[in-house]
């Protein structure tokens, strides 16, 4: 039998596979999302437990613990759709390269033969600064530029799930749509009844979620079932600016808060825009003391006035 050798046994599984993402410095066994407390700890899976190999299009990411937090990205190019994140079935797009540093998760695709995307994770470390450091946020920056020298007509999609709000799957969500007096568009998502200081699989019981981005006339809005939702930007390049209003469990008919921004004729100049996901809890931790059970407020409430503000404050 002949044997052949392993790089040229490699290149075939390559050719066979399509291209393969680089991983620098290394491939992890686990790729930092957004990552800043206990509570907004959320990964993608790339050992040998389940994980794809450290591609960000093709699977879902997690919590920390192992449950699957629902966040999914969809590109629409010239009216062709691909998934650039999690499972929501569409074609992928090629992941090139992964990079990180202490802060930053940074993956890099090419969309069919016409697009190239950078997409960023960060989840700021700022220790000089403690009114930004006590913001349990982190940030996603999407860039998109054509790659084949002719412009192109672009939409961008994300969502998150209401899985983000609590371990129990079976826990009421509710949400609200809004924006605020700066000019940020947001979905705010929580456990209906807010269950403080409890645990579920590690995922904090308390507290409202935040999925947030610039407002402008580029970008529409919907909550609602998985599927609805995302099909809709599948189909039109836009969302319905609409509310579901049928509060429920997490995992019937998966509720989901999506936004879609218009990029309009994307040339090699590329064209961006950044997304915001966090958690605010006014409650931070609880402790014994000599006068009984005490609660102590989170420290960003000593810098802002709600939750509204601290939203603003870094999603603008």
């Amino acid at each position: 039998m002949q044997l052949f050798p392993l790089g040229v046994l490699i290149a075939f599984l390559v050719s066979l596979a399509g291209a393969v993402s680089t991983f620098s410095p290394a491939r992890p066994p686990a790729l930092p999302l957004a990552v800043k407390s206990p509570y907004l700890s959320t990964w993608l899976s790339a050992g040998s437990d389940g994980g794809n190999g450290g591609y960000l299009a093709g699977e879902w990411p997690t919590f920390w613990e192992g449950q699957i937090n629902g966040w999914a990205g969809l590109i629409r190019v010239d009216g062709a759709v691909y998934t650039w994140m999690g499972l929501p079935g569409t074609t992928t797009a090629n992941q090139t390269a992964y990079e990180y540093t202490s802060t930053k998760s940074i993956f890099t695709f090419h969309v069919g033969d016409a697009v190239e995307m950078k997409v960023t994770f960060l989840s700021p470390i700022t220790p000089n600064d403690l009114r930004r450091q006590s913001l349990t946020f982190s940030y996603v920056h999407v860039e998109v530029s054509s790659s084949d020298g002719h412009s192109h007509d672009v939409q961008l999609y994300s969502d998150i799930s209401a899985e983000w709000v609590s371990g129990d799957r079976t826990a009421v969500a509710e949400w609200e749509y809004g924006v605020t007096s700066h000019g940020v568009a947001y979905h705010k998502v929580y456990r209906q009844t807010q269950l403080l200081f409890s645990e579920v699989r590690d995922q904090g019981e308390w507290g409202n979620w935040y999925w947030a981005t610039e407002d402008s006339e580029k970008v529409t809005h919907q909550s609602g079932a998985d599927v609805a939702v995302r099909g809709a930007f599948a189909a039109n390049g836009t969302l319905g600016n609409s509310k579901d209003s049928n509060y429920r469990a997490i995992s019937t008919n998966w509720p989901v808060f999506g936004f879609a921004i218009d990029l309009g004729s994307v040339t090699s100049s590329s064209v961006d825009t950044r997304f915001t996901i966090g958690l605010a809890q006014t409650e931070a931790i609880q402790y014994s003391s000599p006068d009984g059970i005490r609660a102590e407020p989170s420290l960003w409430t000593s810098y802002f006035d709600d939750d509204l503000a601290a939203v603003s404050a870094l999603a603008i």
